[in-house]
């Protein structure tokens, strides 16, 4: 996961006070005069400091979710790799829809993951490759 970069205290409290603030010794002073900053104002932008970490730390989190499932890929036992996208996913639910409507028992092609077409394509290998991009998307979302 990416570090969170969180703003420093000293500018959380210099934007709330609108004044600019440093810090002395273990004491956060006011420029303009000296004085020190009363802890109630510390720790409301201590809160504030963590809400924005919390906030970036989440973004991250849903970025990262979203690359593995537009990224998500699974191989079927016969050692094919497909892409198991939303998009994949409902092409391949088509294609088997299809195959039950017919008494076909194979896809002219189907065009996998590295762009090589796999010819014919078994609807068995499909419904395979259909289930198991399925529970791989269930193990992202839950955090697996």
């Amino acid at each position: 996961m990416n570090e969170i970069n969180t703003k420093p205290l000293v500018d959380i409290l210099s934007e709330q006070l609108g004044e600019s603030v440093v810090m002395s010794g273990e004491d956060y002073v006011l420029i303009s005069d000296k004085s020190t900053i009363s802890q109630v104002d510390i720790d409301v932008a201590l809160i504030a400091q963590e809400d924005d970490r919390l906030l970036q730390a989440t973004a991250t989190a849903k970025q990262e979710m979203q690359t593995a499932l537009s990224s998500l890929t699974v191989t079927t036992q016969a050692g094919n790799t497909f892409d198991g996208s939303d998009d994949a996913r409902n092409n391949m639910l088509s294609a088997l829809r299809e195959g039950d409507a017919s008494s076909e028992t194979e896809t002219p092609f189907w065009i996998l993951t590295d762009n090589s077409l796999l010819t014919p394509c078994t609807y068995a290998e499909l419904e395979e490759a259909h289930g198991l991009a399925i529970r791989k998307k269930g193990a992202i979302l839950a955090g697996v």
